[in-house]
Order: structure tokens, then C-alpha cells, then sequence
């Protein structure tokens, strides 16, 4: 389907842009992501170690026993942290783990076979004394407020994506405006060329080189084609007139012989019939009009008897004298000559 080219660039440039915009969005976030998740991997490996020495600061402190008090009030935490810690001695028997009311009051750990699960060993001096298994809902832990700042990152990333495209179509359009108007401009200078107006020329306001480039060319091509009408009409006009020479002597010629005004005599003839070799020259160049533009002919130099130019000039007007009453004589060897009007 055609298209005009303001379209064309507006449709390439917004194209463009989405491209741009959509692979940037998604390396940013996937990057983002990423870097988060491990972020939030090293987070919940921090706190799973914390809890694991606070159950060996507690070990410690009760002289080598554990005191369920103190591992119920650790694991409680564990809990608002969305954390179940069970806590088993090195024969695999249960110390600690939470009832079913604290697990109830705990939202968000439900399901708890689903929920995955990590093992570990407190150890005082390379010695085992306790194993401890903790639970939670998700690989990396998430909490409420990393989904919260996920979200709203997409959210923003969202925004700034739309503003960028909404700015990208001011730009485009901005831009295929100002590359489509001098083009429209040589559209319209050339259609009025076509006809035949030569008188205008293209402006040069852009600042693309190209696009000067092509204005310049069009103003030369412009100026070339008014030079050559101008040289068709003079052509015209001096052909008109060398046509209309000697048409206008050999009719003059003829009609003073059939009025019976000039005797029909040799002389006489061969004169016409050089007027009619002329004209018919003349007939032949014109046929080779297009090759004569596109050559230059050389001028070549013969020697003329001017004695007898003058004479055939003076036969061929001479129809033209008498009706003026004009009397012409001329002498060679003197190169004088004589113009009487008898009144």
C-alpha cells in the first residue's frame, strides 16, 4: 500500500521507538529482577543464619540445655517473619515446634507440607547438639513489601515507558514535518516546471545537505529548461524569419514575370533556383535541430566572389526597389556604391 512519507517516517519512527522503549523496559527489569532476587536470596540466607545463632546464643547461655521458653519465643518471631522452626535434638526428637494455635494466628503459613523447607545443625565447637528445619512459603522469601516495591518498580518502569512514547510521536511527527515539507515543496515546483513556469526557484531552508542537494539540482534543472525555451523561441523566431526571405524574394521574383515587368531570362532563373536551394537548406537544418543543440559546429572559412553576392542580393530586391522607386548601381573595383529614390 502506497503511503505518503510524512506517514512512512511517523510509522518507522514510532516503530523505532517501541522497539527501543520495549527491549530497554525489559533488560531494565529483568536486570532489576535479578539483581533483586538475589538480593532477597541473601537477605533470607541472613536471616535464617540469624535465628540459627540466636538458638546457639540461647544454647550457650543455659549452660549446654534449651529451655523451651526461650526456643518458643525465638520461634514465635520466626513466625512473623513467615518463618516455622522446628527444633530437634541430634536423635531426631523434637524439641520445639509451634502448636496448631500459633500456626493458626500465623496468616500466611498455611499449607504447610506445600511450603518449602531447609535444614541445618547448630554446632558448639564443631560439635552437633541440635538440628533445626525451617519452613516457608517461597524460594527466595519474598516478603509483603519486596512484592510491594516489585510492583510498583513495574509500575513506574510502565509510566516512564508511555511518557517516552507519547514524546517519541511528538518528535517523529515534528521531525517527518520538517523532512516532508521541502520535498512537497520540489513536488509542487516541479509539477508547475512540467507546465511550463520557469519563473520561480526553490528556497534553501533546511539544514540537510541531501535535501539542499536535491533543491539545488532542481533549480539548475529549471534554470537549464527556461534557457533552452528560450532558445527554442529565438530559433523559432530566427527560422520564421529565414523561411520568410527568400518565400518572400522568389514570389516577388515570380510575380514581376508574370506581370511582365522582368523578362524570364537565364539569369533570372538560376537566381531563384539559388533561393530555392537556400530555402530548402534551411528546410534540412531544421531537421537536425536536436543534433545541432548537442554539438558544436566548426565554421568554415570559403572565399566568396562578392561581385557576384552583390548582384544576386540586387536580383532578388529588385522587385522590391522598383515598386519603392529606389535606384541601386554599384561598382567592385571602387567598392562604392550609389542610392538614389527618385521622388
Amino acid at each position: 500500500m502506497k503511503r505518503h512519507i510524512w506517514t512512512q517516517l511517523i510509522i518507522s519512527f514510532i516503530f523505532l521507538v517501541l522497539l527501543i522503549v520495549g527491549l530497554i523496559s525489559l533488560m531494565t527489569m529483568s536486570l532489576v529482577s535479578d539483581h533483586f532476587d538475589k538480593y532477597v536470596q541473601k537477605k533470607h540466607d541472613t536471616t535464617l543464619t540469624a535465628y540459627k545463632n540466636e538458638l546457639k546464643v540461647s544454647y550457650l547461655i543455659n549452660n549446654g540445655t534449651w529451655k523451651p521458653a526461650k526456643v518458643k519465643k525465638i520461634g514465635v518471631r520466626a513466625l512473623q517473619d513467615g518463618l516455622i522452626l522446628v527444633l530437634k535434638n541430634t536423635d531426631n526428637k523434637i524439641i520445639w515446634e509451634p502448636s496448631q494455635t500459633l500456626l493458626h494466628r500465623a496468616t500466611n503459613t498455611k499449607n504447610i507440607d506445600s511450603m518449602n523447607k531447609k535444614n541445618g545443625a547448630i554446632k558448639i565447637n564443631s560439635k552437633k547438639v541440635a538440628l533445626v528445619q525451617f519452613s516457608y512459603n517461597d524460594a527466595l522469601g519474598y516478603t509483603r513489601h519486596d512484592v510491594a516495591f516489585i510492583n510498583d518498580l513495574r509500575i513506574s518502569l510502565a509510566g516512564i515507558s508511555i511518557f517516552v512514547f507519547l514524546v517519541a510521536i511528538v518528535i517523529a511527527i515534528w521531525i517527518a514535518r520538517d523532512l516532508s515539507r521541502p520535498l512537497r515543496q520540489i513536488v509542487s515546483f516541479t509539477q508547475a516546471v512540467a507546465s511550463g513556469d520557469y519563473r520561480n526557484q526553490l528556497p534553501q531552508q533546511t539544514q540537510i545537505v541531501e535535501v539542499n542537494a536535491l533543491v539545488n539540482v532542481t533549480n539548475e534543472l529549471s534554470r537549464q529548461l527556461s534557457k533552452n525555451q528560450a532558445l527554442r523561441e529565438r530559433l523559432s523566431s530566427d527560422i520564421a524569419h529565414e523561411l520568410r526571405t527568400p518565400l518572400t524574394t522568389i514570389q516577388g521574383s515570380l510575380e514581376a514575370m508574370i506581370d511582365g515587368i522582368w523578362p524570364i531570362d537565364e539569369a533570372r532563373l538560376v537566381s531563384l533556383n539559388d533561393e530555392v536551394i537556400r530555402l530548402t537548406h534551411l528546410i534540412n537544418n531544421i531537421e537536425n535541430i536536436a543534433s545541432i543543440e548537442h554539438r558544436e559546429d566548426k565554421l568554415i572559412k570559403v572565399d566568396t566572389d562578392l561581385s557576384k553576392l552583390i548582384q544576386q542580393v540586387l536580383n532578388n530586391f529588385q522587385s522590391n526597389l522598383e515598386e519603392k522607386r529606389i535606384t541601386l548601381d554599384y561598382q567592385t573595383e571602387k567598392s562604392s556604391l550609389q542610392l538614389t529614390q527618385i521622388k
